[in-house]
């Protein structure tokens, strides 16, 4: 395959996912990059269409240390993240 075949732009700035955490979760029901920042805010990005999916979020007082996507037992897809505030939380990105 080749290098870019389906590539897509993110517009995430590269030296930025190298300095904070990014989560991929490639699953039919969640085709995402969750991105966590020093800053303690959360972006979701649609990888079906290469756009943000929503503005970001404010999830923690500090950097985030952990992010991860999974979901619940009724399907509704959630952000796990970690931070500096010393705290983990759950957050549902459905309805």
């Amino acid at each position: 395959m080749g290098a870019n075949r389906g590539a897509i732009s993110l517009g995430l700035n590269p030296s930025a996912c190298r300095r904070r955490l990014c989560s991929w979760c490639g699953r039919p029901w969640f085709p995402a990059i969750v991105y966590g920042d020093d800053s303690g805010n959360v972006s979701v990005w649609d990888l079906d269409t290469g756009t943000a999916a929503g503005e970001p979020f404010a999830a923690h007082s500090g950097t985030i240390y952990a992010v991860a996507a999974g979901k619940r037992s009724d399907g509704t897809p959630v952000v796990i993240t970690g931070g500096s505030d010393k705290t983990i939380r759950i957050w549902s990105l459905g309805p």
